[in-house]
């Protein structure tokens, strides 16, 4: 009789429990799966902020390489013709390989490449025409220019980066560019084997991976975008179709996407996507769902098995219950050391941008170590040349010192005498004496005095080159040289008086050392306007230029005289002074024909427009 009430309550609680068993089941499932899913949305979105700091990191580092190969001299010598495309592209080639580029290349104002580091391959851009690209059409309006494409001519995938080359009055001339291969970029992306993408604002994916998404699309492209994905050439002659999607649904925090079966791995992920501020590219990062419902449907069955061992033995529910609870300690303890991997690559992170904040100051320190270097060198330079004048000024020195002498002991017997007027004519002839010699010293002293950093300025050619014959008027003499000088109207160039003496001074003791020996010396100095510059020529009739000595003989410390007779310095500096004002500095001659050197730089009113 006892039994009946105990089964009718035990009936009552079995069919309470069956009633009540499917909604609570798929609460569980709602509530595991909505948990599962919040902690996968917070992963993906730390990855996001991973890659995205990781993309702009390892760009940030090559796009101030255009700006820079836009401002050496190199590319304004290259694209006005002053350099010729081998030696422009060897310099190129060293400057790639110093800044870990795949390529460096110089771009003349209708598309053609005139400069390339890559000249050597069989794939060179050199004499290629890519003015289709927009990196380039971005330079040549005046704004640097950031680009992703398949190479035309290399096949390879990179980032362009381009920068416009401006010449002395801001006018663009040219671009710059530089190429960045993908390669070690993927390899970042691929560092934790879940799959990542970037697409470009049609929804390319041109970084991933996964190599089999490369050059897909998130979705059907438009006729307008596939047209101009065409015109650009971005791509080659990639299909772009779609990713094979079966179905996407948006969720909160993010896109559910099922793939078409026939891929490896996973068919489902939780893809989110942050915009990198890099032309609109777009950062995707793909999860892996079945964690979830791994764990939806876990947690769905043990509270099945625990409200099936409800009705059987409570101990058993109790003991489901830990073993639930130590599952879900697990979840956390898995969940706190992904948090401590995150943070532990946020610190390396970090570390690799202090390093990468440390690389660019020493870049910094080594250019104003090279500018501290060639100013020596610069200073070097004069005290070579002021060492060669020194013994003819002494000498112009000692003769007024000695008659200056002579006339006062004259000028005092004189005095004594009462012969005032005689002894007043030898005063005047002291005075006259004491100006030659203020006359000498003031242009040793321009000679020998900086620039102080002062801006430059109009500077007559003329006077510059007077002041340096008045300097070398001892060597001159003592060579049996008088030169001939052909002067224009003034003619006044932008630049440092003492600079441009210096110039003066190095080309003219050049030729002088050029005709010692010659029977009959010879030195003709020309000073003209020819088009927008001034031009200044020493010609001498010495022996002329070695055979082979023509590409090496503005090296530094090149030198055809005697070992002790010269640093080697001197067309060196004379050519660092003159690409500096914007001009250059060009040498002719034979074997025995003697040898001529033409200075130009822009005149002073070219300059100032």
């Amino acid at each position: 009789m006892a039994e009946r009430p105990l089964s009718r309550t035990l009936a009552a609680g079995i069919v309470a429990l069956v009633v009540a068993a499917p909604v609570l089941l798929a609460l569980v499932w709602q509530l595991a799966a909505g948990r599962g899913y919040a902690e996968l949305r917070e992963q993906g979105a730390q990855r996001l902020r991973l890659y995205a700091a990781v993309l702009e990191r390892e760009l940030g580092k090559y796009e101030p390489l255009a700006r820079l190969l836009a401002d050496v001299p190199v590319a304004r010598a290259a694209l006005s013709g002053a350099m010729a495309p081998e030696p422009a592209s060897r310099a190129l080639e060293r400057f790639a390989a110093l800044a870990g580029a795949d390529v460096a290349y110089l771009m003349a104002p209708d598309g053609r490449t005139v400069a390339a580091s890559n000249w050597r391959s069989a794939d060179s851009f050199l004499g290629r025409d890519f003015g289709f690209r927009p990196y380039f059409r971005e330079a040549m309006a005046g704004r640097p220019g950031r680009y992703y494409a398949l190479g035309v001519a290399s096949l390879r995938r990179g980032f362009y980066f381009s920068h416009p080359v401006r010449d002395a009055a801001g006018v663009v001339r040219g671009v710059a560019v530089v190429k960045v291969g993908t390669e070690a970029l993927e390899a970042l992306l691929s560092a934790d084997g879940a799959p990542v993408a970037v697409t470009d604002p049609d929804g390319v994916v041109f970084l991933s991976s996964r190599p089999e998404w490369r050059f897909r699309t998130l979705g059907p492209l438009s006729d307008e975008a596939r047209e101009a994905i065409r015109a650009g050439r971005r791509y080659g002659d990639a299909a772009l179709e779609p990713l094979p999607v079966a179905a996407q649904e948006v969720v909160p925090g993010g896109v559910l996407v099922r793939l078409a079966a026939g891929g490896r791995g996973p068919s489902v992920f939780l893809r989110q996507s942050v915009r990198l501020p890099y032309a609109g590219w777009i950062v995707h990062v793909f999860s892996d769902v079945r964690p979830v419902r791994a764990f939806a449907a876990t947690a769905t069955l043990l509270a099945g098995v625990a409200l099936a061992g409800l009705g059987v033995f409570a101990g058993y529910l109790d003991q489901r219950r830990a073993r639930l609870m130590e599952r879900i300690a697990h979840q956390q303890a898995m969940r706190e050391t992904l948090e401590a991997r995150v943070a532990e690559r946020t610190a390396e992170l970090e570390a690799a941008n202090a390093r990468l904040r440390e690389e660019v100051a020493e870049r910094r320190r080594a250019e104003a170590a090279l500018r501290r270097t060639q100013d020596e060198l610069v200073r070097a330079g004069k005290l070579a040349v002021l060492g060669q004048i020194a013994a003819g000024v002494t000498h112009e020195l000692n003769q007024p010192l000695a008659a200056i002498r002579g006339y006062a002991d004259n000028a005092r017997v004189l005095i004594e005498r009462g012969r005032l007027a005689e002894a007043a004519e030898n005063l005047a002839r002291i005075g006259e004496l004491t100006e030659r010699m203020a006359e000498l010293s003031r242009h040793l002293k321009v000679f020998a005095r900086g620039d102080d950093g002062a801006p430059p300025q109009a500077v007559s050619l003329g006077e510059a080159v007077r002041g340096a014959l008045r300097l070398l008027a001892p060597r001159l003499r003592a060579a049996g040289v008088e030169p001939v000088l052909e002067e224009a109207a003034e003619v006044q160039v932008r630049g440092h008086e003492v600079r441009i003496g210096q110039v003066a001074v190095n080309l003219l003791a050049n030729a002088l050392d050029a005709v010692a020996g010659v029977a009959a010396p010879r030195i003709a100095v020309r000073v003209a306007r020819e088009g927008g510059c001034g031009v200044l020529e020493v010609c001498d009739n010495g022996p002329g230029i070695p055979a082979g000595a023509e590409e090496r003989i503005f090296d530094p410390f090149y030198s055809t005289k005697e070992v002790g007779e010269g640093l080697g310095l001197g067309l060196s500096i004379s050519l660092s002074i003159a690409e500096a004002y914007g001009g250059r500095l060009l040498a002719r001659g034979a074997p025995g024909a003697g040898a001529c050197f033409r200075l130009e730089l822009p005149l002073a009113q070219e300059a100032a427009a």
